[in-house]
């Protein structure tokens, strides 16, 4: 196989940043993306991440933001299964989400 030696885009680092910066160019139309990772791929600083998400909120724009960012991850749990094989599980994103005030 001939190894390609440009792109258009290179983003340096495979954490969640920039995972989410590749996935979201070639998902508006970015052709030859590529990500440089020393590593593996989410292994540093976003292995170590506790991944909390909560459903209480003060303010409401934050309570949006949460409610679009679960339809985000449903969708990435979706290609997850596609090209892994496999399912995350949906109870994950189970319960209601509440303004506190």
């Amino acid at each position: 196989m001939r190894q390609q030696k440009t792109a258009d885009f290179i983003i340096i680092g495979g954490g969640i940043i920039g995972c989410s910066t590749a996935y979201n160019l070639v998902n508006q139309g970015a052709k030859n993306v590529v990500v440089l990772e020393k590593g593996e791929i989410c292994s540093g600083g976003t292995a170590k991440s506790c991944a909390i998400t909560r459903s209480h909120y003060s303010i409401e724009a934050n309570l949006h933001h949460a409610v679009e960012s679960i339809k985000i991850l449903k969708t990435l749990m979706k290609l997850w299964a596609v090209t892994q094989g496999s399912n995350l599980p949906d109870k994950w994103f189970w319960g209601q989400k509440h303004i506190v005030h």
